[in-house]
């Protein structure tokens, strides 16, 4: 099986893993990452030297290069991302809930327990 291949079956996994969580858990998660994120800034931005490196080699497009290429500005959007979405996440539950007093929330792709 191709590396794609397989960590595409993996993310499989994790994203059912993941509907099985409740809302509080998903929450955390955002937050971990953010912080994780932060806190492994440096061997990330270096990951992602040698993947820039090996794009290089391989002739991938300098604009597609700029695209992927990391840096702590970059790094420190997507924690905040992650922050700002929690934050979404949150007010959207707490709308559909204030709404229809409900507990439990469905849609076409989420299914969730209020914690």
């Amino acid at each position: 099986m191709s590396e794609v291949r397989e960590k595409a079956a993996k993310a499989k996994q994790k994203a059912a893993l993941m509907s099985s969580l409740t809302t509080a858990q998903k929450n955390e998660a955002l937050l971990l990452m953010a912080d994780a994120l932060v806190t492994e800034q440096q061997s990330i931005i270096e990951a992602n030297q040698l993947d820039m490196d090996r794009g290089e080699q391989n002739g991938t497009s300098k604009s597609l290069l700029d695209r992927i290429k990391l840096t702590e500005e970059r790094i420190a959007g997507i924690a905040e991302d992650c922050v700002k979405l929690r934050s979404f996440l949150i007010r959207q539950v707490l709308s559909l809930t204030a709404s229809s007093g409900q507990t439990d929330c469905v849609s076409a792709k989420f299914r969730f327990r209020l914690a």
